[in-house]
């Protein structure tokens, strides 16, 4: 999983030349100051981040998290490389304590033999991601649309048209994607099932199945998940359906990675939008980590998302 995580960070930052250090997102630590924490990570303010040197890195934070861990008797320790397009890199450190290890328990991983969509379905799903990826290479901002509800569009025209034969594909086959999703053993497959629901034309009856796994094992499935779902939980109507939602994306906002509470944030402040019981709710039950992430974080994705929740309301 730390692997996998690692790839996404360096894929994310692939065509930067190079980011300059922003600082340490420090997350978890109940027992242990940040400035404890911080003097186990030796990376200075003059330190510079590029895909060349990511691996690097990556041995340099694995050393770092044993020796922390060891240190402090810790559950889980986890460090990764987060990048923005201010060419900004942030040391995102996740720290879980033996009293509450279960934020890094998750369900046990799908062990079946699934045959999973067409060929041509692959293949056109292969060139969406390619296009959107040539798109970044040139620094094209490329918008997402919602289009009735129903399923993601995209203002490029070559990925509009893609998304057109998506959604003659996809939906015949929006079974067996949702199999995939709970029995695959196949991490990449179970990561392609998640996007590609996003075009299966039935937003709600898929999320009401995607949001309960939101317990993978794998971080990029769980990040597919989030994806797909933010942008379709405003045309939910069912409030069953909206409480079992919140329920799974308090769990990820527990999770001790960034993608996870980024995701989980920014879904539960639409669903929070929706009504004011939402909002009590999700207040209810997640109010402490919220103010956590509130006072300790520095990446304004995480922290102002974690303020909004916690106003009276979330309008405000």
């Amino acid at each position: 999983m730390k692997k996998y995580l690692w790839l996404l960070l360096i894929i994310a930052s692939v065509y930067a030349e190079e980011y300059t250090m922003g600082g340490f997102e420090i997350m978890g630590n109940k027992t242990m100051t940040r400035e404890q924490v911080k003097e186990l990570y030796p990376i200075s303010p003059q330190d510079i981040y590029t895909p060349q040197n990511a691996m690097q890195y990556y041995k340099r934070l694995m050393s770092y998290n044993k020796e922390l861990k060891d240190k402090y008797n810790l559950y889980h320790v986890d460090a990764t490389i987060v990048s923005y397009l201010n060419f900004k890199f942030y040391v995102v450190i996740d720290i879980v304590e033996k009293s509450e290890q279960q934020r890094a328990q998750f369900r046990k991983a799908p062990e079946e033999e699934i045959e999973f969509v067409t060929k041509e379905t692959l293949k056109l799903y292969q060139k969406l991601q390619k296009r959107q990826q040539q798109l970044f290479e040139q620094g094209k901002a490329v918008n997402e649309i919602v289009k009735d509800g129903k399923y993601r569009d995209y203002s490029d025209p070559q990925m509009h048209e893609i998304v057109l034969k998506l959604i003659e594909q996809v939906p015949a086959q929006r079974e067996n994607i949702l199999h995939v999703l709970r029995y695959s053993k196949n991490t990449w497959h179970r990561m392609q099932a998640a996007t590609l629901l996003n075009w299966a034309l039935k937003p709600a009856e898929s999320i009401a199945v995607a949001h309960t796994f939101l317990d993978d094992p794998s971080v990029g499935v769980r990040n597919n998940i989030s994806r797909f779902m933010m942008p379709f939980t405003s045309y939910i109507k069912d409030p069953k359906l909206i409480r079992a939602i919140s329920d799974s994306l308090i769990t990820q906002l527990h999770r001790p990675s960034h993608g996870d509470r980024n995701k989980a944030l920014y879904s539960l402040l639409t669903i929070a939008e929706i009504s004011p019981q939402n909002h009590a709710y999700i207040l209810e039950k997640s109010r402490g980590i919220l103010e956590h992430i509130a006072e300790n974080s520095v990446l304004e994705n995480v922290q102002k998302p974690a303020q909004d929740l916690l106003k009276k309301r979330v309008s405000e």
